[in-house]
This record gives structure tokens, sequence and C-alpha cells, in this order.
């Protein structure tokens, strides 16, 4: 980038761009090269996929007659309060919770696979970042969750979690 910038100086100097162009461009080649930078580093949290969206309802069984009626979608898994239903060959699934008149209907969090996930290894990386983030057990699986800058709700798992069973809660099916 260097030459690039050396070139660009020639020019102006030379006249042959203007000083917003000169400002323009370097501004521009900055921006790109940090986030060429930043894209390029291994992250120490790698996203593999979108792994579900959960969707508070009041009818827990009308959504999910709606979606295996329109999609044809399959249950994945079931927990106690809510089902997930599979949304394609990657494992990724829509999940339907709540069930009560009073449940605010949202979608409630969104969920991002990470390979080789540590639930704690998470939690220390966050907050090096100054995220605090929240382990809930469900069962033998620890899930994590924190807002995003938004307040939107950011669920972290291993990339092989379909909301079943297991420490990685990835047993979808008793």
């Amino acid at each position: 980038m260097s030459k690039q910038v050396d070139q660009l100086l020639d020019d102006y100097e030379s006249g042959r761009i203007s000083r917003r162009s000169f400002l323009s461009t370097v501004t521009a080649m900055a921006a790109l090269g940090s986030t060429t930078l930043r894209a390029q580093a291994k992250p120490e949290l790698e996203v593999s996929s979108i792994n579900h969206v959960t969707l508070f309802v009041k009818d827990i069984p009308k959504a999910v007659g709606f979606y295996q009626d329109l999609f044809g979608l399959e249950i994945k898994s079931q927990q106690p309060n809510g089902i997930n239903l599979a949304t394609g060959q990657d494992g990724q699934f829509l999940g339907f919770y709540g069930g009560t008149a009073d449940t605010p209907e949202q979608i409630h969090h969104i969920c991002l696979g990470i390979k080789n996930f540590d639930a704690e290894k998470a939690v220390r990386i966050l907050a090096d970042r100054g995220i605090t983030a929240q382990i809930r057990m469900r069962g033998e699986t620890p899930e994590l969750y924190f807002p995003d800058p938004n307040g939107f709700m950011i669920q972290l798992q291993d990339e092989s979690y379909c909301g079943g069973a297991g420490v990685l809660g990835n047993r979808c099916k008793s």
C-alpha cells in the first residue's frame, strides 16, 4: 500500500489530482486497509453459521403448524417449553418458545454456531472486550447469552448445537 500512497502523493504534488481527491482516496485506502487486516486475522470465536433464531410466540402449536404446513419443516428437537424446526441440511433451525397469553411475540435471540465452542473460554474472550455474558445451564448444556451493542440478544453455541441434550446440545432426538 505504501507504493500506492507514494504514487498518490506524486499525483497530488504534480497537480494531476486535487487536494480533495488526494484526501478522500487516502482515507478510503486506510479504511480498506484496516478492514482487510481485521478480516485476515483469525478470530478467537470463529462463527460457522447462524445456528438458529428463536421466536417467542403465544401459541406454539399454531406457530409450528404454520411453518410445517407452509414450508414442510420437520421437528428437529423439543424442549419442555418449546419446539425446534429444522430449516435445512446444514443444521439450522427455528425455535418456538413461550406459549402463554403473556408471552411477548418477538424474535428473542439469534444463535451463532462457533467452531470448537468452549463456553468458559467464550465468556473470558467477551469479558476481555467489556461484554458481560451469562451462561444458563439447560440440563448439562451450557447456553451462553449476551446483548450486542444494539440490545439484540446473541447466543453462542457449538456449530453442532440443535437444542438437544448433551454437553454441546447436539443430541437432537431421543
